[in-house]
């Protein structure tokens, strides 16, 4: 069961990831083709960094996966 946890919590991380990369993606067009207002871009950048802290937590991500796994982490 905590493995199944664990396992949960990586692919949320990956997710994450995933959301980073496709903001960012979404951000680099709208600007290239001027399809996007000055508000837009900030809601879009306002989320790149949201999910950018999150992501950024990576080792906190890793240390519960650790403990929901029973394991213990090696400093």
């Amino acid at each position: 069961m905590k493995l199944l946890q664990a396992n949960d919590l990586l692919s949320k991380e990956q997710e994450l990831f995933n959301a980073i990369d496709d903001q960012m993606e979404t951000l680099k067009f709208y600007n290239k083709h001027d399809f996007i207002t000055p508000i837009q871009h900030a809601e879009i950048k306002a989320r790149i960094d949201t999910h950018y802290f999150i992501f950024q937590n990576r080792n906190a991500f890793s240390c519960l996966c650790n403990q929901l796994a029973g394991f213990e982490l090696e400093e």
